[in-house]
């Protein structure tokens, strides 16, 4: 806009550009294109379409890691189960879409740079492209509470892979209550690792550990604590609490 080396205010309605700038702009082109279409808006998730989850996953895509949206201090993970099967009188396994919403770029409104301490890694290990899982370690914005926990293993296609196309602890160590919403609106981030946070805004355990990550044991998994988040719609006031595995099933049945 400033070639002519007039101000942008001169151009006035007529900008030069006006065009492009509105293909990534909320405001001027929401619901029109892929640019600026989110799942998420304000940190609240809204459910995938069978549509576009069976899509993908007919195409062999089993899960989407994003960023550049962010999510508040620490990934949001949601599955969507495919309904039903494709127009081949085939049978077809149980099937997800794994999505994996990871900027935390705004993690802290007080800090100077918007994202203070909070920090998480996001890992995508197994044995091959076609049979992985997700394994999430990191810090919130307190500074003190470090996350950490591992998904459902996934081969091609978002059907569950099992041994011996991952290893047998993958299966072991599987939460899925991980993205879970509850009956009161509440959505279950992450659990909270019951290992001391190190200044570097990583659980010690974690940076302890083999590349897989510290060995779970079951009654660790039964004692752990979860996440909860929910945003008011209408004040986009969020509100957080911690819960364990049993009040976090109690809520699901509900």
């Amino acid at each position: 806009p400033l070639f002519s080396g007039e101000s942008v205010d001169s151009y006035g309605s007529a900008r030069p550009g006006q065009s492009l700038m509105c293909y990534q702009s909320s405001p001027g082109s929401l619901h029109k294109n892929v640019v600026v279409e989110s799942y998420i808006s304000r940190a609240i998730p809204r459910e995938i379409p069978q549509e576009v989850a069976a899509y993908l996953t007919d195409s062999g895509i089993s899960r989407v890691v994003s960023g550049h949206k962010p999510v508040g201090d620490c990934p949001m993970v949601m599955h969507t189960a495919i309904r039903g099967g494709d127009a081949s009188s085939h049978p077809r396994p149980k099937r997800c879409l794994e999505t994996v919403f990871a900027d935390t770029s705004y993690s802290d409104s007080t800090a100077e740079d918007s994202r203070g301490v909070a920090v998480s890694e996001v890992i995508v290990e197994g044995f091959s492209p076609n049979a992985n899982r997700v394994r999430v370690h990191g810090l919130l914005r307190d500074g003190t509470t470090s996350i950490e926990y591992a998904l459902r293993p996934l081969s091609r296609g978002g059907v569950d892979a099992s041994p011996p196309l991952v290893p047998e602890r993958f299966v072991a160590e599987d939460d899925r209550l991980i993205g879970k919403r509850l009956a009161n609106d509440f959505f279950v981030r992450a659990r909270v690792s019951p290992g001391v946070a190190s200044k570097a805004g990583i659980p010690e355990q974690a940076v302890q550990s083999n590349k897989y990550g510290p060995p779970q044991t079951p009654s660790s998994r039964e004692k752990c604590r979860y996440l909860l988040e929910k945003t008011d719609v209408k004040t986009r006031k969020v509100s957080t609490r911690q819960a364990s595995k049993a009040e976090v099933l109690c809520e699901i049945d509900q």
